[in-house]
């Protein structure tokens, strides 16, 4: 129970380096899947990619409404809006909706309230790691290009690019609502990621002390990181 069988084809032949090298590919395949993306990366999948893809609306701002709640939550929707530098309530909702059933952040139950998890802010390092990247003459490492393809479809009709829209959305954030992409340059490159710090947290958990408790329980996972 818990490991996963991976099935050797019937011609498989060990001594040909060929077919070991298929074999180990596919191996670190599954094993890069199942580990980062079942557990470190909080479940993100290529199904949240489209769906938070596909989402209209006034460009950026879904980008910036996730990124927003990771950073402060949403606590008071007045001093929300005021930070997101939006006010339209009912385009604001529906971003939060779609980013609520995704589990890229949190509702309390019965309640306004929305807090941060993983996956979200697995989705926000993604996107700005590509906006570095496409900024940036080095070239993407063998470990970011499997998850690229892990997570990133290819469109129905073969046309519409899930990665580049990713990108345009932290982009089009930032343009038009002013959201930061980078969190420092530094001496060995430009920092894309951004590490939680509870002292960022200080005003709300002074507020209502149970938000700590709550933060980065993962709507489907019966553990807290």
């Amino acid at each position: 129970k818990g490991l996963r069988i991976i099935y050797l084809p019937g011609e498989f032949d060990a001594d040909k380096l060929s077919e070991q090298k298929l074999m180990l590919d596919l191996m670190s395949h599954l094993v890069c899947k199942d580990l980062l993306f079942g557990t470190v990366f909080g479940r993100l999948s290529s199904f949240d990619i489209r769906v938070f893809a596909n989402h209209g609306g006034p460009f950026g701002l879904k980008y910036a409404v996730l990124d927003e709640i990771t950073e402060n939550g949403l606590i008071h929707n007045p001093t929300f809006k005021e930070r997101l530098g939006y006010s339209t309530t009912g385009t604001i909702r529906e971003v939060t909706t779609m980013l609520s059933a995704l589990g890229l952040v949190k509702r309390l139950d019965n309640s306004v309230i929305l807090l941060p998890t993983l996956k979200g802010r697995m989705l926000l390092d993604l996107a700005r790691k590509l906006v570095v990247d496409n900024s940036s003459d080095e070239t993407a490492s063998g470990e970011f290009e499997i998850i690229k393809s892990l997570l990133f479809p290819i469109g129905s009709n073969g046309q519409f690019n899930y990665l580049k829209e990713i990108k345009e959305s932290a982009l089009y954030s930032a343009n038009n609502f002013g959201r930061k992409l980078t969190v420092s340059a530094q001496s060995e490159g430009t920092k894309f990621y951004k590490t939680f710090n509870w002292d960022d947290w200080r005003e709300q958990l002074q507020m209502m002390p149970e938000l700590k408790d709550k933060l980065f329980t993962e709507p489907d996972f019966d553990y807290v990181y």
